[in-house]
């Protein structure tokens, strides 16, 4: 319980925060750890908001500092070996809780969105593994579900005695609660989870298909699509045709699980039941305030994998939440982010060009300052946004194009980047008109030079192109063997290498030359 008193005369104003747990017990136990906390809203804590312009009935800010005050406890000073208040040393009896005072100890903490302080947290994760034998099915879901929520890694011998205690006893889990132990097993990877603990929640979880509700359907499909499962299993073909019987009514949250499970999983999309779906969660717009920063990122990114672009309303939702607190977003999320707006900024009805451009502008920065950490994978996706986006006339600042092109030189330089993505690589340099230098263009020459022998017809004729608007000479000695192969390629005798597409985008590229050639004379 949380009580606050306000003091307007001190300088600077005071409020004085007070704090106690209230710990339930049943007779003759001693405390099954359950601390309920509650918070005070006095007119002591209003005045206090409005004179400081603090939030001080904040939940999450209340019980750190109550968290806080527990964890200043120390076991000495407040645990008389003889005669000492029942009151003060219930926090250190830990060793002595069953099963469900670990459990609700951890709940507890979980619904307050803390963590306990570390000397209560050794304890509790100590007893867990004394006691993970003894475990109930709600009481071991409840205790992963907690662990999960509040981001705490597991020993591996408790992780194994959990999972060993599931095995045994996996045939009494309803739905909830393999709902739940599936997605803490998701949630707290990379963990090193047992063969015999994924076959009995896989078993467990086909049995309980037909019971399951909209919200465990959704976190089922989310939960087994991050542990790794393929479209074709035969649980994942379940949920799936279970989630099209209940139609689109699924809320916001459950919806977006939904669509990040079927875009993770490569599901063949039924284009019916998606559009429905997202003109559900369109319709349901203001509702996406309850998701994660994350979630609504990786939601709209599922839609545009699954082919279901995403609606205005949507769109404007993310640009007003990513535009406050792309800060706080993770490489991963930032990436998706960038490859959402990257789609069709400034062109979906009712979208606010300025307001997107200015985020694409702020997005591409984070990126660049993630360059060094990108994969070739991660590096060709942002250059294919960076065409994407050029094509809409947006430009790049040239800085932040720089950084990502000397990443893409040390790919170039590890002989590690294939030719499509060699391609791509300079259709976003040529878009974005950078000026090379001397390093990044003897890099390109000997990639491209080296790649010569195995390059197809419209490679060729795309790297040609390339080449041609980033200024490279064509007496260059470092492009002899590429020009080799374009000089045939462009030759009448090799026709039958052409389709129609083929033929079509060299005729087309030639004629922009000899325009070009005709405008300079």
């Amino acid at each position: 319980l949380f009580g606050a008193s306000y003091d307007p005369q001190a300088q600077p104003p005071v409020v004085h925060l007070s704090f106690s747990l209230v710990l339930s017990a049943p007779s003759k136990e001693r405390a099954t750890g359950q601390w309920r906390v509650g918070r005070a809203k006095s007119g002591a804590m209003s005045k206090a908001r409005e004179d400081l312009g603090v939030d001080c009935t904040r939940r999450t800010k209340i019980c750190r500092v109550g968290v806080g005050r527990a964890a200043l406890m120390q076991p000495g000073a407040h645990h008389l070996e003889n005669g000492g208040a029942y009151e003060d040393r219930v926090l250190y009896t830990v060793e002595d809780w069953h099963p469900k005072g670990v459990v609700h100890t951890m709940w507890s903490f979980a619904r307050t969105g803390v963590s306990p302080p570390p000397f209560l947290m050794s304890r509790l994760m100590t007893r867990a593994e004394e006691t993970a034998g003894l475990f109930s099915p709600p009481e071991l879901s409840c205790f992963l579900w907690s662990i999960a929520s509040i981001r705490v890694r597991p020993s591996r011998a408790l992780l194994g005695a959990l999972q060993a205690r599931f095995v045994e006893t996996h045939a009494l889990y309803r739905g909830k609660q393999a709902a739940d132990v599936a997605w803490a097993a998701a949630s707290i990877q990379p963990l090193v989870l047992q063969a015999d603990f994924l076959r009995a929640l896989e078993a467990r979880a086909e049995q309980l298909v037909p019971e399951l509700d909209r919200g465990q359907v959704s976190r089922m499909l989310w939960s087994f699509s991050a542990l790794g499962a393929g479209s074709s299993t035969r649980l994942i073909r379940l949920l799936v045709a279970r989630s099209r019987e209940m139609g689109a009514a699924f809320a916001p949250a459950e919806a977006a699980d939904l669509l990040i499970g079927l875009a993770a999983m490569q599901v063949p999309p039924d284009r019916p039941f998606l559009s429905a779906l997202v003109d559900r969660m369109s319709e349901q717009a203001h509702a996406t305030l309850q998701l994660g920063d994350a979630t609504l990122v990786d939601a709209l990114w599922s839609m545009g994998k699954l082919g279901m672009p995403a609606s205005a309303k949507l769109r404007r939702a993310l640009v007003r939440r990513a535009g406050a607190r792309l800060g706080e977003y993770g490489k991963t999320t930032v990436l998706r982010l960038f490859s959402v707006l990257a789609e069709a900024p400034g062109h979906v009805e009712g979208f606010d060009s300025t307001e997107a451009r200015a985020l694409a502008a702020a997005v591409v920065r984070r990126v660049a300052q993630l360059a060094e950490t990108l994969s070739e994978e991660g590096a060709m996706g942002v250059c294919a946004g960076l065409v994407s986006l050029f094509e809409t006339g947006f430009e790049p600042h040239k800085g932040d194009v720089a950084l990502l092109a000397d990443r893409c030189a040390s790919l170039l330089e590890g002989g590690c980047m294939s030719a499509d993505h060699l391609c791509l690589f300079l259709r976003a340099m040529a878009a974005c008109r950078l000026d090379m230098g001397e390093g990044l263009r003897g890099a390109v020459a000997s990639r491209v030079s080296a790649a010569a022998p195995s390059l197809t017809v419209q490679q060729v004729v795309s790297i040609d192109w390339c080449l041609a608007k980033l200024s490279f000479p064509k007496e260059d000695p470092s492009l002899g063997a590429f020009r080799q192969v374009a000089q045939k390629t462009r030759c009448p005798s090799n026709v039958h290498l052409h389709n129609k597409s083929k033929v079509a985008t060299a005729l087309l590229s030639e004629l922009l030359s000899v325009r070009q050639q005709g405008a300079q004379q």
